[in-house]
């Protein structure tokens, strides 16, 4: 038997001026930007996150907001098919996570 995780994955990033937050959900691809880590690392829409939750900090600093940004959502932005086994948000977030 398969065990299976029960945890959504979204990954998490710093760049100069603001910390953003890109994630897989049923209904499409989210992205949160916030000058506070806090505020997309440990919330979603303005909701405390579930204990469920967990995070993948990408980097640091290491490139402008726009042209991260822009590249992520060029490659994942349409990315709106979503199935619980095959392809999850634990799936989105390490496909962003290595794409970075």
């Amino acid at each position: 038997m398969h065990e299976v995780a029960l945890y959504h994955e979204y990954v998490v990033f710093d760049t100069k001026s603001y910390r953003w937050s890109i994630e897989k959900q049923p209904d499409g691809v989210w992205l949160q930007m916030s000058k506070s880590f806090a505020l997309v690392a440990d919330k979603f829409q303005d909701e405390k996150r579930a204990g469920w939750f967990r995070g993948k900090e990408l980097f640091r600093g290491v490139a402008s907001a726009s042209h991260t940004v822009d590249e992520i959502l060029w490659k994942y932005g349409d990315d709106y098919h979503y199935d619980v086994l095959t392809d999850n948000c634990q799936h989105f977030a390490e496909a962003v996570y290595l794409y970075a």
